[in-house]
């Protein structure tokens, strides 16, 4: 399959690299990473990244605009993209072929050719390895694009995926020119009213009786702390690794949706999320539900906090 993906890319004459909606470092390593692959390998110059561009990953690079000419005439690749609904540019319909490549689980099949590998922790990783093991060039930018995406959708080497071929992958990125201390200094980077934000998390989370913890974060109280959804929904790691407490969320309400962020250290939430119209990994999913008034919304997170201690009570029973 990865021999049909390759031959498909050296034949197409224009290349359009899509993510998915909100992107992250994964998403974008995937992106930027695959594109200098691609350009260096194959000698393409028609190589385009498009979607939505990140204040908080801006040092990575910025996203294209391109006509619809160019995607009526190009192979999309589609990369970190689990659902048809989050692909980051409908008009991935245009095109003339797809392909896609990606490690979620309950992934849709868009496109001719489809690899998905849910194993591995990040989408980068399959990028990575399949550019080491075809001998494909790996350039410093790509290096360091695909090393931002493993280090953060791994959570730093800490999450489920990360196996010895995950240290291998990230010891070749390594000697093609990524710099970890310098990435990770670059990760790391807040700005001042997104810590000012995270300190509201804490002073407003709420926990349940089965230690599900979580904090809702209004459209208003974004504008009061003058920050973006992105730089809000940065702030769900605040609730991590509290003791007693293996699942966590936070509402954050943007536009006509609220949307959830959901993780775990345990107890898997991806079918949680799937409940609700979501999905994603067995430990870090979320959901896009209709933004209502405030008390519907209380509601709806009512709700949604009894259906997560009911998965933090099976998973309890399970463990004894």
């Amino acid at each position: 399959m990865i021999d049909l993906i390759i031959e498909k890319i050296k034949e197409a004459q224009s290349i359009i690299i899509i993510g998915h909606v909100s992107p992250d470092g994964d998403c974008y390593g995937c992106q930027y990473g695959l594109k200098e692959i691609i350009k260096d390998s194959f000698n393409k110059e028609k190589v385009y990244v498009v979607g939505e561009q990140s204040t908080s990953l801006k040092f990575m690079g910025q996203m294209e605009t391109i006509s619809d000419d160019v995607f009526k005439e190009s192979l999309i690749v589609l990369v970190d993209v689990a659902n048809e609904e989050r692909i980051a540019d409908k008009r991935y319909k245009l095109a003339k072929d797809i392909v896609k490549i990606d490690h979620h689980p309950y992934s849709d099949n868009v496109g001719s050719v489809v690899y998905v590998d849910t194993t591995v922790s990040s989408a980068s990783e399959i990028i990575a390895r399949i550019a080491i093991e075809n001998n494909l060039v790996i350039n410093e930018y790509a290096a360091n694009s695909l090393l931002t995406g493993i280090i953060t959708d791994s959570g730093g080497f800490r999450f489920s995926g990360v196996t010895s071929k995950t240290f291998a992958i990230t010891s070749k990125l390594l000697e093609c020119g990524a710099d970890p201390i310098k990435l990770n200094k670059e990760i790391a980077m807040r700005t001042f009213n997104e810590l000012k934000v995270k300190g509201y998390v804490i002073d407003n989370m709420k926990r349940t009786d089965k230690g599900f913890v979580y904090c809702y974060i209004s459209k208003k109280t974004r504008d009061e702390y003058n920050v973006s959804y992105e730089e809000a929904s940065n702030a769900v790691d605040v609730l991590s690794n509290i003791e007693g407490c293996p699942v966590w969320a936070l509402f954050l309400e943007v536009n006509d949706e609220l949307r959830i962020r959901l993780r775990s250290n345990g107890p898997i939430i991806n079918t949680l999320a799937k409940e609700y119209g979501g999905g994603g990994h067995p430990l870090a999913s979320g959901c896009h539900l209709k933004n209502g008034t405030y008390e519907e919304n209380i509601a709806v997170i009512e709700k949604f906090a009894k259906d997560a201690d009911r998965y933090i009570d099976n998973f309890n029973k399970e463990e004894k």
